[in-house]
This record gives structure tokens, sequence and C-alpha cells, in this order.
């Protein structure tokens, strides 16, 4: 049974990664038939695809979790027809069920660090917490927490091997870039048809109103440039050595830089131009380092020659006023009421249900902000920061034990990245290694202004950093023994 489960990296990896593009385009096949026709035969094509793919997952590691990754973008796009969202269900109940199995009969241990506790404790504070503000009725509101906190878990116990970050990579990159080249020509289409008369704000507006599935352009953004810094270093001949698989690459990091510009969102633009950054700022090799240079320069170049630049200005004046309220599109508010909401609950926060928070910041916004905020359906504000949305939902307990999260997970990353740096064990790792902590860079520099602490690319990213931490420990302690023996012997 071993052998069934042990794969040849070399050979099996193009034929894998083929079986999940297959499955993703009958998964996308069978969301178009249920939003023009029934759900009859999406129905059956899922009983059918659950048996074959639960059957092939034995042969092909990873499979699910791969196909997963692949589909998350059609989350969206199902809540937005109105139908139940069954990709994050069904395909991660499948992941994590496949995963089991493969544990049990492989025999493998669980990986169960100092993060994993934090993280399972702060789903159990979202439990006190919904208990404590609303009673049994409120237990519901805590669903995300459980579904991010199970994302987190599955992902570090299922990369366990550098070719499985490689492997991931690549389907990160892939399903991002689909997004990213999405809202590109979507956005691209609107503008011509406008006859270039478009303004940058106009485009903005469109995104986040007029694409079917975005909604929030910024949370995409976000999500989009996770994905550069792997198409990136995936592209190296280290990694791939056919020119298609490099052209395929480096035409991925294009959709994911293009599609956030044109979107007009400057926090999403921010963690684009960061990627790059610390892409050059973590370079070692100079030629690589004057190739990273020039694209960095690229994308410099795109901001300052783009509509973007009348939206960043029209920002900057509002730091001129002498009213901090009013400071950007209204953050300054946003993160008064935050401070707020804490202040006035600070043990248990107001409970994982964002309406509660909604409805406790119209008691510090003004009826003009109400009256723009219904253009969104709503009219109170989250506030559109990380930690402070957590605090407000959680009380201080759940604030601190998220700072705490954030704290161990760089450390540990910092440590075992500096090691691979210095001794390049296995250069491979290491590359992978700096796409996890410019992707978990990104999402920190993005916290700041947006609320995406239940978001699942969020929790993706931060557990492929625990995973990094296994590998690289193991080999760590590979070289130690090694040491030991040579010393023994001489």
């Amino acid at each position: 049974m071993k052998n069934i489960i042990e794969i040849d990296q070399n050979n099996s990896w193009s034929l894998r990664f083929f079986i999940v593009i297959i499955c993703f385009i009958t998964i996308l096949i069978g969301v178009f038939i249920a939003i023009e026709l029934s759900l009859i035969i999406p129905l059956i094509m899922g009983v059918i695809g659950f048996v074959l793919l639960i059957t092939l997952s034995f042969r092909y590691e990873n499979l699910l979790f791969y196909l997963f990754i692949l589909c998350l973008p059609l989350e969206t796009v199902i809540k937005t027809s109105g139908l139940p969202n069954p990709i994050f269900m069904i395909l991660g109940g499948m992941a994590v069920i496949a995963w089991f199995l493969q544990m049990f009969i492989s025999r493998r241990k669980f990986i169960f660090d100092k993060s994993t506790i934090i993280v399972i404790l702060l789903l159990v504070w979202s439990v006190v917490s919904a208990l404590a503000t609303g009673g049994f009725a409120a237990l519901m509101t805590t669903r995300p927490y459980f579904l991010v906190t199970i994302l987190y878990i599955l992902t570090q116990n299922t990369l366990r091997k550098t070719e499985q970050f490689i492997q991931f990579g690549w389907v990160l990159s892939v399903s991002l870039a689909i997004v990213g080249a999405y809202i590109l020509f979507g956005q691209a289409s609107a503008f011509i048809d406008s006859g270039g008369s478009m303004s940058a704000q106009k485009l903005h507006a469109y995104a986040n109103t007029q694409l079917a599935g975005i909604n929030d352009s910024a949370i995409w953004s976000m999500r989009i440039s996770k994905g550069i810094p792997y198409a990136i270093y995936l592209s190296m001949p280290l990694f791939t050595k056919s020119k298609f698989g490099k052209v395929l690459l480096l035409l991925c990091a294009g959709f994911m830089t293009l599609g956030p510009f044109s979107t007009i969102t400057i926090n999403g633009s921010i963690a684009v131009a960061a990627s790059y950054g610390l892409i050059v700022l973590l370079s070692r090799d100079r030629r690589q380092k004057i190739r990273y240079i020039v694209l960095a320069i690229l994308v410099l170049v795109l901001i300052l020659f783009s509509p973007l630049m009348d939206r960043i200005y029209s920002q900057v004046e509002t730091i001129q006023s002498s009213d901090p309220l009013k400071w950007g599109t209204s953050r300054g508010l946003t993160w008064y009421t935050g401070v707020q909401i804490i202040r006035k609950a600070p043990l248990f926060g107001l409970g994982p249900a964002e309406a509660n928070i909604l409805e406790a910041s119209l008691e510090y916004i003004s009826i003009e902000i109400r009256e723009q905020r219904r253009r969104y359906s709503r009219d109170g504000v989250q506030p559109h920061n990380v930690f402070l949305t957590i605090g407000s939902s959680l009380g201080i307990p759940g604030l601190l034990l998220s700072v705490l999260f954030i704290v161990i997970i760089l450390i540990s990353l910092l440590i075992e990245l500096r090691w691979l740096r210095r001794t390049e064990y296995d250069l491979k790792l290491m590359y992978m290694g700096q796409a996890v902590i410019i992707g978990i860079v990104t999402i920190l520099i993005q916290s700041m202004v947006i609320s995406i602490h239940l978001d699942n690319y969020f929790w993706l990213i931060l557990g492929t950093a625990p995973a990094f931490i296994q590998i690289t420990r193991k080999l760590r302690f590979r070289e130690v023994s090694a040491n030991q023996e040579r010393l023994a012997n001489f």
C-alpha cells in the first residue's frame, strides 16, 4: 500500500497537473450549468466526481488539495449567483478526507506546532465570545473561524516536501493568474467601450460593482499579488528547464501584476510593488538581482504613468485636512471606530458576527458617512484593519492571540530562512521560503487597511509558513546528524 502513495516526482507531476486542470474545467462547467439550468446535473456530476477524485488521490498525492486551491476563485462567483457554495465545503472536505486516509495508511506524524495551538485557542475564544455576546444562537457565527482553522492545519500538514511546495507554487500561480487575466480583460473592455473616457474613479467603481464575481477589488488584489513571487522564482532555470514553462510562468506573473493595477486599487498596487521590491531585496545572485531590478522599475513606471496616480493624489490631498477622521477613504474614521468598539467591549468584543460591528459603528459616524455607505447596502463601517477587527469581534484577548501568532510565525520563519540562505543546503526550498516570507509581509502590509482575517487565501498563505519551517528543521536535523556521524568516524 505504501508504494501506491509514493510518487515519482520526475514523471508524474505533469500528469497530476493535467488531471487537476481537467477536474477544474469539469467543475467550472458544472457551476455554469447550475447557474443556467438546475442543480440536478451538477449533483450527479458531483457524486461521480467525489468517487473518482478520492480514488485518484491515493495515486496522485495532494491532488484534491491542489484542485481545491485552483477552484477557490469560483467561491465568489457562486456566492454572487445566489447558489449554495459547495466549492469550499465539498472540495475542502474531500481534501481533508483524503489527507486523513493518507495519514492513516502511511502512518505519518501530525504536525502540531506552537502557531497551531494559538490558532486553536483563537477558535476557542471565538466560541466563548459568541456565547458571551449572543448565547447559543450566535454559535453559527463562529463557522468561518472553524473553516480557516481547518485550512491552516490542512496546508501545513499537506506541504511536507520541497517538491510539494513547488507544485503548490505552480497551482497557486495558475489559479490567481486566471483571475488576474479575467480582471484585466474586463477592465480593459469597459475602458474601450467607454471610448477611453472612464476616469480612474469610475474604473475603480466598475471593478467593485460591475465586474461579475469580484465585489471587492482590494481583497482580490491582495489575493492575486500572493502568487507573484512563486511565478517569478519558479521561472528560474533551477526549477523550470523548458521554454514553454518559463513563458507560462512569466505570463502568469504579468497577469497577476496587471490585474490589480487595472482595478485602480491603491493597497493592491502597493502589495504588487512591495512583492517586487522584496524579490529584489532578497536576491543574492548579481544577474538575478539585475533582472529583478528591471522588473521592479517596470512596475514603478507602470504605477507612475497609470490612472492609479490620480487616485493616489486625491488620497494624499485628504491628509491635508486637520481632521484625521477624513484622511484617505475614511480609513481614519474606520480605525477610530475600531478603537472605540474595543474600549467599549474589551473582554469579549461584540462577537464574531460582522453585523454587530456595523451596528455598533453607527454611534461614531455621521449622517453623511451613512449615506455614502448605503451605496454598499450597509450603513455602518468595519475597522478596515485586521487587528482592530479581531479586537472589535473578540476583545483584547483575541487581539493579543492574533499578535502573538504573527510574532511566532515571523520569528520562526526568519530563523529557518536565514539558516537556508547561509548554508544553501537546499536552494529550491530557500526560494520557496522567500516566496512564503514575501507573501506574509505583503499580507501584513495590506492587513493594516482591509479586514481579511477570515479570508481563505489569507490563511492558505499563513499555513505555508509552518510547513516550510517543519521541512527546514528536518533538513537541519539531518545535517547535524550527518556532521556528528562524520566526527564519530573521524
